[in-house]
């Protein structure tokens, strides 16, 4: 076993993006790992985050509080791309890497595309 961490998912890179959780804490990191064990915390939060993946230009669309989010490599803070959403899948980038479709909850389920 690598690592302890929940909803991997592969880079382009050929390295794993998941979420990791320190229990006593109460945080969470998404984390990159390389197969050798290698492990790099791209960023920390309280809230509840879940199903990284990492794009071929290094950027991170996660899930966090049930909305969609961005974390560009290099910065600290991620960018909100919907509000409200209640998300009730993971993200799943289009081929050309510009936009993210995921599956609604809440109030208005659907399916929602966001650039």
């Amino acid at each position: 076993m690598l690592a302890g961490g929940y909803e991997p998912s592969w880079t382009p890179d050929g390295r794993i993006v998941y979420g990791h959780s320190d229990y006593p804490k109460a945080t969470y990191a998404l984390r990159v790992i390389a197969l050798d064990g290698t492990a790099i915390d791209l960023w920390t939060t309280t809230g509840d985050l879940g199903s990284p993946r990492m794009l071929a230009n290094g950027r991170v669309i996660f899930v966090l509080n049930g909305d969609v989010w961005r974390l560009d490599p290099g910065s600290a803070e991620p960018v909100q791309l919907t509000q409200g959403l209640q998300a009730a899948s993971g993200p799943s980038v289009s081929p050309d890497g510009r936009s993210v479709a995921i599956a609604a909850g809440g109030s208005l389920p659907g399916l929602a595309v966001v650039s």
